[in-house]
């Protein structure tokens, strides 16, 4: 497995707890010690839950992102994949 990239809708998916996304996550921790996403990803997910004013999945979500890299976009950024379902 190479090392990968979370984005926005493979998170949406995760945090929804879709079956498929959650067992790819966990074998992904299985090789590598964290998960990543780009700052553009996190902003995504935070502005769409506080559009819902979804209080509880913000919380869920910042707990999720506590543990995960937070990467800037830059060029270096185009040597990872994307975690697909």
């Amino acid at each position: 497995m190479k090392e990968s990239i979370l984005d926005t809708d493979i998170i949406s998916f995760y945090l929804k707890g879709d079956q498929t996304v959650v067992e790819n996550v966990f074998k992904y921790l299985e090789e590598f010690p964290t998960l990543s996403l780009s700052t553009i990803s996190y902003f995504e997910v935070l502005a769409g839950l506080e559009y819902k004013k979804a209080t509880k999945k913000i919380k869920a979500f910042k707990e999720f992102t506590s543990n995960c890299t937070i990467l800037n976009v830059d060029k270096s950024s185009l040597s990872l994949v994307l975690l697909t379902p």
